[in-house]
């Protein structure tokens, strides 16, 4: 099941078409490549990796691991359980443009649909920044949530990033 899950994130960042149900435009990300996480440092000072650390701090998370070969424009991203629920952080580059819209369209709705295949897929969504927590259960814990959006990579004193 979970590597169904990963194909599905694959397929969201490839570039596969992206729709809400209200009356916005949909966004549909370009398939090109993104540039590689090193090129991007000015946006942030930690990456996937640092945050799933800070957030291991206070939750315990299982079998945090790399996403390998993301296409699209996710710079990178983890994957990692919590509660027998899969999570995907992935660290976008706001600059693109086609990045930009899959987090104003998380952010504003709370979720994005994916197409995949002939179906649509929903993942609920939390926005941080150039960050996006994508999750399948709309039930997600308020203080995991808070924890999420409380994270500052932005700065070198940020607590419980080592």
């Amino acid at each position: 099941m979970k590597k169904i899950l990963v194909l599905c994130l694959i397929l969201i960042l490839a570039g596969c078409s992206c729709s809400t149900q209200s009356s916005s435009p949909t966004a549909t990300p370009s398939a090109t490549p993104s540039a590689s996480p090193s090129a991007s440092p000015e946006t942030s000072l930690y990456n996937t990796k640092d945050y799933v650390d800070y957030l291991s701090n206070n939750y315990s998370l299982t079998n945090p691991s790399p996403i390998d070969n993301l296409d699209g424009n996710a710079l990178e991203g983890y994957t990692f359980g919590l509660d027998s629920a899969d999570f995907y952080l992935l660290r976008f580059d706001r600059n693109n443009e086609s990045a930009s819209l899959w987090l104003d369209e998380a952010m504003t709705n709370g979720y994005i649909e994916v197409k995949v295949g002939d179906q649509m897929k929903k993942y609920y969504a939390v926005v941080n920044q150039d960050y996006m927590l994508l999750y399948e259960q709309e039930d997600l814990d308020s203080g995991f949530r808070e924890y999420f959006q409380n994270f500052d990579y932005h700065s070198p004193s940020n607590p419980n990033t080592n």
